[in-house]
């Protein structure tokens, strides 16, 4: 047989096995035939996937010429899975697992990654956009959907990477427009030392309770850690030399900050004070700062935060709240974002700018107003009123516009520039009259009394 009569008899036919329809082709990776059923016994339905079977079939054959090699997409999840977990956190790990389980359900187990396209994505982003929050049972929020498509996106580009696609699909898909709002709550300097004198005359000494409230908030406020870098922050960090914190990551206590990212925090007296209070309290069996009863790192301390606010008769916060002070104080005395960003551990200072920009000094309005005075007031035309000479800018209002209609009392103009927009429409219907004697004439309209009576109304 020569090779066209071979090719011809190598392509896929369409069978009937039993009562269902199926497809019997050549299987190049297992090199024998092979049998996929249509699942169905109408030859109408048959011939239409048949069809579809072909052109997948093309396309396999095509991507395997450009190198791509087509995955599907229960494995390719579980592939992102193991490598976002070498590289990200394990708190962000555990969102994205969470995205991965409402991923398989819209696309499909055994959907290949090479029919992924920008509209299902799409598609997927407006389902998303239907559900509702489990805990305030009201629409999602854009900011959310977009958190879920940012790490699509990203799984599909790793793809590309991977060779399991030629081109991601998700960068032909934008953002929804975020319409998140920044609320910054921290604590003014009144309301940190309430905090801290309360914690001190009213201690509690259960064991199970967190005591060192005054140390925490006192350190807290004074270098900006999150919550977890506070829990897991231990004396070797110190460097008491130099007066710098370290931020790390520690695999003994299977700790990590956000993003992986250490940082040096230089340490004032207010937090120098606040860790050499916390030295002696310090439990044999560990290096931790703060630590249970038996030297153990704490899990929580949210619910005995709030029983401090609730004491002190403050407004319910979470204890990020003293992060957010920490970085808000700082904006407000006029501190660079540039610097905030790395005190903070921000990952772009566009990201502080959107906490606490607001928060800095008005410098805008400071500047402009280095304008005022004579460069301004020589740009402004003469007729409009001087209000730095009288006392009452009113009259002078008064004295130099005109008020052009009775019933808008605030529509003024220019006396002068309304005497000639008068006088030009006058010689205007002047010129295209038969004669000076027009009683729309220029000269007529000079001897009308309305005109003649115009500085009275407007002085009136």
């Amino acid at each position: 047989m020569d090779g066209r009569k071979q090719g011809e008899a190598m392509k896929p036919c369409l069978v009937k096995r039993g009562k269902q329809y199926a497809v019997k082709y050549f299987n190049d990776e297992k090199r024998r035939w092979s049998h996929q059923s249509l699942g169905t016994s109408k030859r109408a339905v048959a011939d239409q996937r048949f069809g579809d079977f072909i052109k997948d079939l093309n396309k396999k054959k095509f991507l395997g010429d450009l190198g791509v090699e087509p995955i599907s997409f229960n494995k390719l999840v579980a592939e992102f899975l193991n490598y976002m977990e070498s590289k990200k956190a394990p708190r962000y790990v555990q969102l994205v697992n969470q995205f991965t389980r409402k991923w398989i359900a819209f696309f499909g187990e055994k959907t290949l990654s090479t029919a992924i396209t920008p509209r299902l994505i799409e598609k997927y982003a407006i389902q998303r956009k239907k559900e509702k929050c489990r805990v305030k049972k009201t629409q999602i929020s854009n900011a959310t959907v977009n958190r879920d498509l940012a790490a699509l996106k990203h799984m599909l580009h790793k793809a590309e990477k991977w060779g399991y696609l030629e081109v991601s699909p998700g960068r032909q898909v934008e953002l929804l427009t975020d319409d998140s709002t920044v609320r910054t709550d921290y604590f003014s300097l009144d309301q940190i030392e309430t905090l801290i004198s309360t914690s001190e005359q009213e201690p509690h000494f259960h064991p199970n309770h967190f005591n060192a409230w005054p140390e925490f908030i006192r350190l807290d406020v004074n270098t900006g850690l999150r919550c977890q870098e506070m829990l897991f922050l231990e004396f070797t960090d110190i460097d008491w030399e130099s007066g710098v914190l370290h931020v790390r990551n520690k695999k003994h206590l299977n700790f990590s900050p956000k993003s992986r990212k250490e940082r040096r925090v230089p340490l004032n007296d207010g937090a120098i004070s606040a860790l050499r209070s916390m030295f002696p309290k310090k439990h044999a069996t560990t290096d931790l700062v703060f630590h249970q009863a038996d030297g153990t790192p704490w899990k929580s301390i949210l619910e005995s935060f709030r029983s401090l606010l609730k004491r002190c008769e403050l407004k319910r916060h979470g204890i990020h709240a003293l992060r957010h002070t920490f970085g808000a104080h700082l904006a407000q005395r006029g501190v660079s974002m540039a610097f905030i960003r790395d005190l903070l551990g921000h990952h772009s200072v566009t990201l502080t700018e959107k906490y606490y920009a607001h928060l800095a000094p008005n410098n805008l309005s400071a500047a402009v107003r280095q304008l005022e005075g004579a460069l301004v007031r020589k740009s402004l035309p003469n007729s409009l009123p001087n209000c730095t000479k009288s006392g009452n800018p009113e009259t002078e209002i008064q004295k130099s516009v005109a008020l052009l209609t009775r019933s808008s009392p605030r529509c003024y103009v220019p006396e002068p520039a309304l005497l000639a927009g008068v006088a030009k429409l006058a010689y205007a219907a002047d010129s295209k009259s038969a004669g000076v004697h027009s009683p729309w004439g220029f000269k007529s309209l000079l001897r009308h009394s309305s005109f003649n009576n115009l500085r009275w109304d407007c002085d009136r």
